[in-house]
């Protein structure tokens, strides 16, 4: 304002109380914004890494060293998009180190070829914790291989892309490298997991990878760690690989564990269980009949009549079974797919279109249906994931759960080994691999619940960490740092090992053969009201037109449905309406009063005409 403002008493009065009610409205606001930083700071809103990024917005540009929750959040955000860190680096007030310092921690660590120091090191850390705690560190230790492109680079020193054990040869006659031989420790009573070595290599006989699982296991108890297992794939490498080590996989034998190199304890061997369900997925539908212990047919073709029947009908039996469940040689190596045709739900739905419809199509069925139900629970037990699982087959392997587990264990391996392909035993057969790598895994599942659950080592296991899906995933971490090339060169395979080695924050892409944990999302009810005015307040429930409409509904709606063909369901869609009413029943009780639920039912039934059945 101006002294103009003030050149009369009039106007001298009237901007005093205008600066009056903007000083007061400001001192609100400032009351109210004082209000809330309390309310901010007794809630401590902020935490972990967001609350350190906030302090070092408001500090400024600092030479102190970055938090850990800082340093993770930094490694992790780069790794995905160094395009996106920066950005994000710029919003917030470079709190974030920047990207030629994150340059600079990677260049401490070496992903070279063979054993990892640093993982090593990171092993000490983690058993001396344990040890300060009266506790020990029990692993288990995953191996498989990853191809890669036959390149060789030259990295500014040296050549890439030949096979490399760690040894440092430099010479111009060494084979280019194919594959990737990866191990990796995953911990059974904590929730990590480490990458501890790989090996560029063109192809090993099962003598020498048996060499460096044992020189690998010698490695790793440097760190005072403890393996209790070794889980791999089903190629045929890896059974002459498990030979040497000393293990035996006839089944009149069937001796699943090899001593350790070291402390002479036994080391169990896990076949992955993903990989055995999609063995024994392949066999059962490119053989199409299996004979099981009484003679009884086990027949693809009903799968195939389960997919028809739910399309004719326009509605499916609570299953995901679909044609491209059929047609799984397209995607052969999706788990998932494997899962989904040999499930409960599946099985389920056979029993019922042969026990309770009756129908001809489903005539003898129940053995198909018992398969099934057998390996989706086998498979279950060698998958959980929560220790607080409700489904009896997910929970972990306890002292709660292992008479149950146990007895199932004993009927499975009974029936699988009276299993028929035509008239040879499965097992005996070309195609055995699934079902002797589940056998394998029910003894050595046994083995580990006798000498680390009873012995009180150990209070439980989560068998998913006995399989092969977490190195999976890094191979997924891996190939997406290359654009998701599935065959990256070594150069960039050992440059993406360097940066997953460093940081734990990684999630594998939706795409892969393996999901990282279940994400499924349930639709529900929106809270937002049937709008029924228009823009100037006129109620359209009052309207003659609705009026009208409504009263024709009522005078018709009993003709239309006495007449209509679409109510003249088979007994097979009437058994999925109701089960599907019933549900949605059941959910609207748990959402509405009980007086007004009746009253919508009272309601529905005068005007519809609805009696109980």
């Amino acid at each position: 304002m101006s002294s103009d403002d003030f050149s009369s008493p009039v106007r001298a009065k009237r901007n005093f109380c205008i600066m009056k009610n903007v000083i007061q409205a400001q001192r609100k606001r400032i009351h109210g914004l004082r209000v809330t930083v309390n309310s901010l700071r007794k809630r401590a809103s902020l935490s972990g890494s967001s609350l350190k990024i906030f302090e070092r917005m408001l500090r400024g540009p600092s030479s102190q060293k970055y938090d850990p929750s800082i340093r993770t959040f930094a490694l992790t955000l780069s790794f995905y998009s160094p395009r996106a860190y920066n950005f994000v680096r710029n919003t917030f007030n470079k709190s974030l180190p920047h990207l030629s310092t994150i340059s600079k921690w990677y260049r401490s660590v070496d992903g070279s070829p063979g054993f990892t120091q640093e993982a090593l090191q990171a092993l000490k850390i983690k058993h001396e914790f344990a040890l300060s705690q009266g506790k020990a560190v029990y692993c288990n230790l995953v191996l498989d291989e990853m191809s890669i492109r036959h390149q060789v680079e030259w990295t500014g020193s040296t050549f890439s892309g030949y096979i490399d054990i760690g040894l440092k040869i430099d010479s111009d006659i060494l084979p280019e490298a194919k594959e990737a031989l990866v191990f990796m420790l995953v911990c059974l009573n904590g929730s990590w997991k480490i990458p501890v070595g790989y090996f560029f290599l063109d192809g090993l006989s099962g003598k020498e990878k048996a060499e460096i699982v044992k020189k690998c296991l010698s490695f790793i108890h440097e760190s005072g760690v403890i393996v209790t297992s070794l889980t791999f794939d089903g190629a045929p490498v890896n059974f002459t690989m498990a030979s040497h080590l000393g293990a035996n996989f006839d089944v009149s034998i069937m001796k699943t564990c090899f001593t350790h190199p070291v402390t002479g304890s036994d080391v169990f061997i896990i076949l992955d269980p993903c990989h055995m369900i999609k063995l024994v997925r392949n066999t059962f539908g490119s053989q199409k009949y299996l004979i099981d212990q009484d003679g009884n047919q086990i027949d693809w073709n009903f799968l195939s009549k389960l997919v028809y029947t739910q399309y004719s009908e326009g509605l499916h039996l609570g299953t995901k079974i679909t044609v491209r469940h059929l047609q799984f040689v397209r995607e052969k190596m999706k788990v998932k797919i494997a899962t989904q045709t040999l499930s409960k739900s599946v099985a389920d739905a056979l029993s019922y279109l042969c026990k309770d419809l009756k129908l001809p199509a489903f005539q003898n069925a129940e053995a198909t249906a018992i398969f099934i139900k057998k390996f989706n629970d086998v498979f279950d037990i060698f998958n959980s994931r929560n220790k607080l699982a409700k489904y009896q087959f997910k929970r972990p392997l306890s002292p709660a759960t292992a008479e149950h587990f146990f007895s199932f264990f004993d009927e499975l391996s009974s029936y699988i080994k009276n299993l028929k392909l035509g008239s040879i035993p499965i097992i005996q057969s070309p195609r055995k691999t699934g079902f002797l790598g589940f056998l394998i895994c029910i003894t050595s599942l046994k083995g580990l619940y006798n000498a680390y659950i009873l012995e009180n080592k150990l209070k439980f296991i989560l068998t998913n960490k006995l399989s092969q899906d977490h190195l999976e995933l890094f191979f997924g971490a891996i190939r997406g740092k290359g654009g998701y090339n599935n065959n990256p060169s070594a150069r960039h395979f050992e440059a993406a090992y360097k940066r997953l080695l460093v940081h734990t924050e990684i999630t594998g892409p939706s795409s892969g053969n393996i999901s990282d944990g279940n994400s499924v999302t349930i639709l529900s009810c929106g809270s937002g009201r049937e709008i029924t005015a228009t823009d100037s307040g006129d109620d359209l429930t009052d309207s003659k037109q609705y009026l009208d409409f409504e009263q024709d509904v009522k005078n018709n709606i009993s003709t239309y449905i006495s007449s209509s063909s679409a109510w003249d369901l088979t007994d097979y869609s009437e058994n999925v309406v109701g089960y599907i009413s019933g549900f949605v029943v059941k959910t609207m009780k748990k959402m509405c009063h009980l007086h007004k639920m009746q009253q919508c039912i009272r309601k529905f039934r005068s005007h519809f005409y609805v009696t109980e059945s």
